[in-house]
């Protein structure tokens, strides 16, 4: 079973894909069959009916869908990206000097920014593994990273601070 949150136009939905059925706010939409032609282009067969779908990857979330001739800007997360990135959201204050924590216990397997670097909201700043899966923490405010107070490949614990961002 896989849970992921899908933003389309600015509108989240939750998305459960459990053995080949998609549920997506609850409303089961019976079981989705894609197959790929070529490259990007795709048919997807969903609620009895057949789609044509062309699939751009824009980055490790961000995805242009186009279905049956319409344009999609898409954001793919899992559950627990989407966790994280609300919680990173809420740490966020209205200060000028912005504390990033690690939204959970877990490694810290990249960092991305340096210090004095600037930074763009949605900017990834670090890769955190944790429960085996590597979970992107992007920056929810735009400034330059000021103090970085973790080392790539050491554990933090949950809240713990990452990096400042003014």
């Amino acid at each position: 079973m896989n849970e992921f949150v899908i933003t389309l136009d600015g509108k989240k939905k939750k998305v459960l894909a459990d053995g080949g059925n998609v549920f997506v706010d609850g409303k089961n939409l019976g079981k989705v069959v894609i197959d790929k032609v070529n490259g990007n282009f795709l048919i997807a067969k969903a609620d009895g009916k057949i789609h044509e779908v062309s699939l751009v990857v824009e980055d490790k979330n961000n995805y242009v869908l186009g279905i049956d001739g319409l344009r999609y800007s898409v954001t793919v997360r899992t559950k627990l990206e989407e966790t994280a990135r609300e919680v990173m959201q809420n740490k966020a204050g209205g200060g000028k000097s912005v504390q990033i924590k690690a939204p959970m216990p877990g490694m810290i397997l990249s960092i991305r920014k340096k210090e004095g670097e600037e930074v763009k909201i949605d900017e990834a700043l670090f890769i955190l593994e944790a429960m085996k899966m590597e979970n992107e923490i992007r920056s929810v405010v735009a400034g330059k990273v000021t103090k970085i107070f973790v080392e790539e490949g050491k554990s933090v614990e949950k809240n713990q601070i990452v990096m400042t961002i003014e």
